[in-house]
């Protein structure tokens, strides 16, 4: 077996549904980061942090902090949004990635994309 583009997303989502029983057992939350791969190997980044009484994420967190920064405000957290014809959840923000600071969720496979504040912005503005 090589790895590739495609066995590594799938290999994703097993990590991920994997890390959701230790999550549960232990009250921590996991967030699978970077993959990089060669073709007989990869390496992946999982961070870990604790969950106690419903504590939010690090980019949970950070939306929290900067949101109003960007245009935002802390209500549009967890709202849905229509992106490039498919609906998202914003999950939260990551200030670091200039270009692509807004973190959303698609609704129709859970999977996390990451858009300019001017897409999302002028989403939110056409559903008030």
């Amino acid at each position: 077996m090589s790895f590739t583009k495609q066995n590594i997303g799938h290999i994703r989502n097993d990590i991920t549904s994997a890390l959701k029983a230790v999550e549960k057992k232990h009250g921590v939350l996991f967030n699978v980061g970077r993959i990089s791969y060669t073709d007989s190997d990869f390496r992946v980044t999982i961070q870990c942090h604790t969950n106690s009484s419903g504590a939010a994420s690090p980019i949970e967190l950070e939306w929290n902090k900067l949101c109003h920064l960007y245009g935002f405000i802390k209500e549009d957290l967890n709202k849905k949004v229509n992106l490039n014809g498919e609906v998202h959840k914003i999950i939260g923000l990551k200030a670091r990635n200039r270009k692509y600071p807004i973190i959303t969720m698609k609704i129709s496979n859970g999977k996390q994309y990451k858009w300019p504040e001017a897409s999302v912005l002028m989403s939110l503005k056409h559903r008030q």
